[in-house]
C-alpha cells in the first residue's frame, strides 16, 4: 500500500503513521521480554520496516539508485541519470528518497511501479524468513530515527551484525530487481537524446 499510494503521487508514510501504533506496541513487547530474559517474538515493530523494508526511503530506492550507479561505471547511462544519481546518492543512504521519486521520476511513471512495489515485498519476505530461521538476530526494541544509515541501523536494531549482513543482501537482491527496469528507461532516454541531437 505504501508504494502504491506513492506512484499515485501520494506520499506513503501516510500508511505507515496509520501503523505505527502496532509496530510500537511490538517494539515495546520485544524490549519487555528482553529486559526479562527472554527471546523477542515480535517481527513487525518500526525498526524491521524502517530499517530493513525502506532502505533508501520507501520503494527501497537505495538499491534503484545503485543499479543508476552500476549504468554511469558501465558508461551506458543516459544526461538524466548521470546528473541525478550523484543528487539522488548521499540523501538515499539516509533514506530519503524524494530526489528519485520526483527527479527519475517514479511517481506517475508506470515502468517503475512494478520494481517499486515488489522490491520492499522481497526485503519484508528475506528479512522475515531469516529472522524467523534463527539466522538473522530479532529486533531488540529499540526504535531509531528512520534516517539511520544502512548497515548501522542494521547492527543496532538487531545488537548483532547478523542484522547489518541481511541488509546488503537485501540491497544486492534489490539491484538484481530494479536493473532491468532501469536500463529500460536509460534505453528510452537515451534514445531521446539521440534523436534530440540528429534534429538539432
Amino acid at each position: 500500500m505504501n508504494g502504491l499510494v506513492w506512484t499515485m503521487g501520494i506520499h506513503g508514510t501516510t500508511i505507515n503513521s496509520a501503523m505505527n501504533p502496532i509496530w510500537l506496541m511490538n517494539s515495546d513487547a520485544n524490549r519487555l521480554a528482553i529486559q526479562h530474559g527472554q527471546a523477542p517474538k515480535a517481527f513487525f515493530t518500526n525498526s524491521f520496516i524502517d530499517n530493513f523494508v525502506f532502505m533508501g526511503g520507501s520503494g527501497s530506492v537505495l538499491s534503484l539508485v545503485l543499479a543508476m550507479l552500476i549504468l554511469i561505471l558501465l558508461k551506458k547511462s543516459s544526461a538524466e541519470i548521470k546528473t541525478l544519481t550523484p543528487l539522488a546518492v548521499a540523501p538515499s543512504l539516509f533514506n530519503i528518497n524524494e530526489p528519485i521519486m520526483f527527479g527519475l521520476p517514479i511517481v506517475f511513471n508506470p515502468l517503475m511501479f512494478i520494481p517499486f512495489i515488489i522490491t520492499p515485498m522481497v526485503f519484508t519476505l528475506t528479512t522475515y524468513l531469516s529472522m524467523k530461521f534463527g539466522w538473522v538476530a530479532m529486533p531488540t526494541g529499540v526504535v531509531l530515527p528512520w534516517t539511520m544509515p544502512v548497515l548501522f541501523s542494521g547492527f543496532l536494531a538487531t545488537n548483532s551484525l547478523s542484522g547489518a549482513v541481511i541488509q546488503l543482501v537485501n540491497i544486492i537482491l534489490g539491484i538484481f530487481i530494479y536493473f532491468p527496469f532501469i536500463s529500460f528507461a536509460n534505453q528510452q532516454q537515451v534514445k531521446a537524446q539521440n534523436k534530440l541531437e540528429a534534429d538539432a
